[in-house]
């Protein structure tokens, strides 16, 4: 059963909702179930040093919030590819052992934001 449909998991939703919604520039992201894949996710346009990134997918484990969500930054002519930057578009920006499961999809956001701005301002290798 995925854990979003448990009370407590449903719970948790509506306050991580919630709480996506409490700031501007999280507020432009929509929560998005993707029948084909299964997968549930936040889904929105992040800009960052004037790089405008349209399509940003925070992507829930099944074993959320155990588990750390997987991010996608789809812009092709975006980024070469890095030890945290991989082929597929997705995004090493924290250590598995960083994860908390207190750690929120606004959260996540705001380690985007700061992922893109150490990426374009030359800070990782």
């Amino acid at each position: 059963m995925e854990w979003y449909l448990t009370r407590a998991g449903a719970k948790r939703l509506q306050l991580e909702a919630e709480q996506m919604q409490s700031d501007e520039g999280s507020r432009r992201f929509s929560l998005y179930h993707d029948t084909e894949t299964g997968d549930l996710m936040w889904r929105g346009p992040v800009s960052v040093h004037g790089h405008l990134h349209q399509d940003v997918r925070l992507i829930y484990d099944e074993n959320h919030p155990y588990e750390k969500m997987t991010i996608y930054v789809r812009k092709p002519e975006l980024m070469k590819h890095t030890i945290h930057i991989h082929p597929d578009g997705s995004c090493c920006v924290m250590r598995d052992e960083e994860w908390s499961p207190q750690w929120t999809p606004y959260t996540v956001y705001l380690t985007v934001l700061r992922f893109l701005t150490d990426y374009y301002e030359g800070r990782l290798e």
